[in-house]
C-alpha cells in the first residue's frame, strides 16, 4: 500500500512499482489508508509519506498496527518537521526512505522491509 497526499508522487510511484511487478493499493491520506487497510486482506507492506495533513504517516501506521499487529511499514520523507521524532517510531516500521531516492535504493529498501528486516542507515 502506498500512502501519500501528493497525487503526482502517488501516481508515479504506483506506476514504477507496478512496472517492477508489485501490486499497489493507493491512499491519499491517513484516514483513507486506515480504512483501505481494514478492507484489504493481503497487504505485505505499507509505504507512507511522513508529512501529510490531518494525520502523519507515523500516526497512520500506529493506528494500522492497533488492528494489525503484524503490519510492516516503510516511511518516506523529503522533509521532516522539527517536532517529528524519528528515534521513536512505531513498532513495525522498518526504516525511513529519504526523498529523492534512486530506483536502486527503492528496490533495495522494499526488499529489505518486505523481508521484515530493518533498513540500515545510509549516509545522505
Amino acid at each position: 500500500m502506498l500512502v501519500d497526499d501528493n497525487e503526482a508522487v502517488l501516481h508515479n510511484l504506483t506506476q514504477l512499482l507496478t512496472s517492477l511487478g508489485y501490486t499497489t493499493i493507493e491512499a491519499s491520506s491517513g484516514p483513507e489508508a486506515i480504512e483501505r487497510y481494514q478492507q484489504e486482506t493481503n497487504i505485505d507492506l505499507v509505504v507512507l509519506d511522513i508529512s501529510m495533513p490531518k494525520m502523519s504517516g507515523i500516526e497512520t501506521f500506529a493506528k494500522i498496527r492497533q488492528s494489525a499487529p503484524e503490519a510492516k511499514g516503510l516511511l518516506m520523507t523529503g522533509f521532516v518537521a522539527e517536532d517529528t521524532d524519528l528515534e521513536e517510531l512505531p513498532e513495525g516500521i522498518m526504516g525511513v526512505l529519504r526523498k529523492p531516492f534512486t530506483l536502486q535504493q527503492l528496490m533495495r529498501d522494499l526488499r529489505t522491509a518486505l523481508a521484515g528486516q530493518m533498513l540500515e542507515e545510509t549516509p545522505d
